[in-house]
């Protein structure tokens, strides 16, 4: 992640967040304005709950991811600011669920 972190990037996805660990880190490093995770475990969705608490509205936690998913954010953030999209997509997921 250290060379990633060299700037500040509007959204920060984790398609397989598990317990938000790197979504918490972007947000409280400011390496990221918003944070989406994707995962599809409810109990690790539960466990990424309390970390999301400090992060008001700016931490957001989704089911399963798709392409049609990431689209949809991607495209959302591209009107926030000014045509352009700024993320950053972490594939953190486990071979199984490919």
């Amino acid at each position: 992640m250290e060379g990633l972190t060299f700037r500040k990037w509007r959204v920060f996805i984790d398609v397989g967040c598990a317990d938000g660990y790197y979504m918490k880190g972007m947000l409280e490093s400011g390496f990221c304005h918003r944070a989406i995770g994707f995962e599809l475990d409810a109990e690790a969705r539960d466990q990424a709950t309390s970390n999301r608490q400090d992060h008001c509205g700016r931490f957001e936690l989704l089911g399963g991811a798709n392409e049609a998913s990431l689209n949809r954010i991607m495209d959302q953030e591209r009107t926030l600011i000014d045509g352009k999209t700024d993320g950053l997509i972490l594939m953190d997921i486990d071979g199984g669920r490919v």
